[in-house]
């Protein structure tokens, strides 16, 4: 077991093309749609509580009490 590790450690390894990886297109767009998740993630997350206070006038602790005991309103 431990030969076959050091075998795979002592392998020579390709070096990593980063210079393509630079220029890759689809890596980009993976990118930028990770950013736009994350960021459209993050504001849901942080805004819709106070959407639902303030605009549709849900009082959100007594909604999550109705949730956590399985109650349907």
């Amino acid at each position: 077991m431990a030969t076959i590790i050091f075998s795979l450690i002592l392998q020579d390894i390709a070096p990593v093309p980063w210079r393509e990886l630079v220029k890759s297109v689809p890596l980009w767009g993976l990118i930028f749609a990770q950013i736009g998740h994350d960021w459209g993630f993050f504001t849901l997350v942080t805004d819709l509580p106070k959407y639902f206070k303030d605009v549709m006038r849900f009082n959100i602790f007594e909604v999550s009490k109705l949730v956590k005991t399985g109650n349907q309103y």
